[in-house]
């Protein structure tokens, strides 16, 4: 009787904690992730949660990102786009010993990754020199020339601070897609894209992009949602013309 008693609350103590577990995922799931973290790691199946997706600047003291369009995978939320200076970085390695001045775009809006929007992403205008694409693993722009799935895109006029000088890209699109990080894992790893008409992508180590004053490097950092930007009066090879936004 006392063996049969043990079983039978042992038994009942997995149930709850199964049902413990399970109403703290579905909570999990259901919150609005915090806008100061990239939240780019996704496990399983998409839900229709509005997200905030941060893609990231870095060496920018100011931003702004009016949206000029956007499309998102259907049944998708979408609650539009803003900009904001985002807390610094500490010191890396291989800066000078500063704090790196970081802002942020942040797009509202469901992740399921879909082939409509990247469909339309290229519609913009864009070939495959045009656009890169952020990956952690090292295969920066390189594994894919042209997104094939998105979980959806943006196309803002973009004006961002730099060094104290202001500077107009016009317009610019970024989209955010995903990837597995392994063979067998089924971790999916959100990735942004960027792009515009007046770019071109430099291999694997970032993009190029005429500005209305000036030639602006968007380079990689082996992030998902951040690059590096700095001013290039070096680069001699000829990039298409600004086009200034109405």
């Amino acid at each position: 009787m006392l063996q049969r008693s043990i079983v039978l609350g042992a038994v009942i103590a997995l149930t709850v904690g199964a049902i413990v577990t399970m109403m703290v995922f579905a909570a999990r799931s259901a919150t609005i992730a915090n806008p100061a973290s990239p939240g780019n790691l996704a496990r399983g199946t998409s839900s229709t949660t509005l997200r905030h997706n941060n893609f990231e600047l870095w060496n920018v003291t100011g931003v702004s990102a009016r949206e000029l369009a956007h499309d998102i995978t259907s049944g998708q939320p979408f609650g539009g786009v803003s900009a904001a200076r985002g807390p610094d970085l500490p010191d890396l390695p291989e800066y000078p010993p500063r704090h790196i001045p970081v802002s942020i775009i942040t797009v509202l809006a469901g992740r399921k990754a879909s082939e409509p929007p990247a469909i339309s992403f290229v519609e913009n205008g864009l070939v495959f020199n045009n656009v890169f694409m952020m990956r952690q693993d090292g295969n920066n722009g390189e594994t894919d020339a042209l997104p094939a799935r998105l979980n959806f895109w943006v196309r803002v006029h973009l004006k961002l601070e730099h060094d104290g000088k202001q500077y107009d890209c016009g317009a610019m699109l970024i989209g955010q897609g995903s990837y597995r990080t392994g063979t067998n894992d089924r971790t999916i790893q959100n990735n942004w894209w960027i792009g515009g008409k007046s770019c071109k992508k430099w291999s694997g180590s970032g993009i190029y992009c005429q500005c209305d004053n000036a030639i602006l490097f968007f380079g990689s950092v082996e992030s998902t949602h951040a690059m590096r930007v700095s001013v290039d009066p070096s680069f001699v090879f000829p990039l298409p013309p600004f086009v200034p936004v109405s």
